[in-house]
């Protein structure tokens, strides 16, 4: 990761955590959007009301040393990144787990900790039935959730997911410093990517963050598990 980037998040972390301190509550300054499901109208969950974020709070280093050393796992639960805009913690594919009746209104339905939360979804769906399923406490379709709001999935309401005509650009930066880009990687192709969800090559330049264009290993996210950073890399 760049310099550049670097003081980027650690201006960011110091301006959210005195707004914590002053009792403010700020949100991810991404565009609302509605997602049309099978079942339901799932609006984004840190729209109403807004939840705080899921910040770093206290004093923290990216790159982090111990996730420089690659290949290295990545953490099974908890933060695996943050994101670019509003510095909100991106998670890996699993959930901490619901005990029963906590996700579902009648009463039924459990989670593990340990399963990825679209496979939650389902299992309780299965266990509840779909009228009862909370789904304001699953994936909304900015792919995150809970209170502080963190993310689980690819962060579609911080890039426009649905342009494939391009690279998609730099939506968050991962505990080792590298980037996490979106779905695409060319015109209309998804990226070749190893188990942690990179690959070596070009992504687009951006001033913003101190992207110079170059080749590069970087991550992507992706519509299946991990869905973010599976592990940080890269492999040889």
């Amino acid at each position: 990761m760049t310099k550049t980037l670097q003081a980027r998040l650690e201006v960011g972390q110091e301006v959210v955590g005195a707004l914590l301190q002053e009792g403010a509550t700020p949100r991810p300054k991404e565009k609302a959007r509605t997602q049309t499901a099978k079942h339901l109208l799932r609006a984004p969950n840190h729209l109403a009301p807004a939840p705080p974020l899921g910040l770093i709070t206290s004093a923290t280093t990216i790159p982090g040393s111990s996730y420089t050393n690659a290949p290295v796992a990545a953490p099974t639960l908890g933060r695996i990144g943050m994101s670019i805009s509003g510095g909100v913690n991106i998670y890996g594919p699993f959930e901490a787990g619901f005990t029963t009746g906590q996700a579902c209104s009648n009463g039924l339905g459990d989670c593990a900790g340990g399963v990825d939360v679209p496979t939650c979804e389902k299992e309780l769906e299965y266990e509840c039935g779909t009228s009862a399923v909370k789904y304001s406490m699953l994936l909304d379709s900015c792919g995150g959730h809970a209170m502080p709001y963190h993310y689980h999935a690819d962060l579609s309401c911080v890039y426009t997911a649905s342009d494939s005509s391009s690279h998609s650009p730099l939506v968050g930066v991962g505990l080792d410093g590298r980037g996490l880009y979106g779905l695409w990687e060319d015109s209309g192709e998804y990226p070749s990517l190893d188990a942690c969800n990179g690959h070596t090559g070009p992504v687009p330049e951006d001033s913003t963050y101190g992207t110079s264009g170059s080749t590069v290993y970087h991550y992507h996210t992706t519509a299946k598990a991990p869905f973010t950073i599976g592990c940080y890399g890269e492999f040889l």
